[in-house]
């Protein structure tokens, strides 16, 4: 009965935080859309009216991001993206978006799955790179990026935009 419960807790636990982190990077690419001309680059490189969907496990958290004329734009109808990149189950999504695991090494053990154009989504992936090198501490960055991109504002300022909007 114990083992049932602790299953659960844990389970919820990781799916409330692979939502907390689906938002917050969600904030952070829109934030640096503005702030970083290499995030700004690569996103106004995707194609008009672009869509990518990305979920973690069966029925789990999901992040769906628009790209129009104005910028990236956070979605919630997810049927119509041109790109779905599906975690094969909560634990793999959970062990990426806590740092536990780089995106390239999660392809090599076939964590999740990719349907559509392979081109913006490994521009969409240039942009969470980045994304990581500002949110995550340099310790889990070094374990999990290959290169660390170099930043071109402070942390704090990237922080500060995500959590309050300025």
């Amino acid at each position: 009965m114990k083992t049932s419960w602790k299953r659960s807790v844990s389970y919820s636990l990781k799916k409330l935080i692979t939502s907390v982190v689906f938002f917050f990077l969600w904030r952070a690419l829109r934030s640096l859309y503005t702030m970083d001309s290499r995030i700004r680059e690569e996103m106004d490189s995707w194609p008009q009216n672009f869509t990518l969907h990305m979920q973690a496990g069966l029925g789990g958290p999901h992040l769906t991001i628009g790209m129009t004329p104005s910028g990236p734009v956070r979605l919630f109808g997810w049927e119509t993206a041109q790109v779905h990149i599906r975690f094969k189950t909560l634990d793999s999504a959970f062990k990426l978006v806590t740092g536990q695991l780089g995106v390239e090494q999660a392809y090599a053990e076939h964590r999740f799955s990719l349907s559509g154009d392979i081109a913006p989504t490994m521009s969409f992936v240039r942009c969470v790179d980045i994304a990581e090198a500002y949110l995550f501490p340099a310790f889990i960055t070094r374990r999990i990026l290959r290169a660390i991109p170099p930043k071109e504002r402070s942390s704090l300022a990237v922080y500060r935009c995500v959590l309050f909007g300025f």
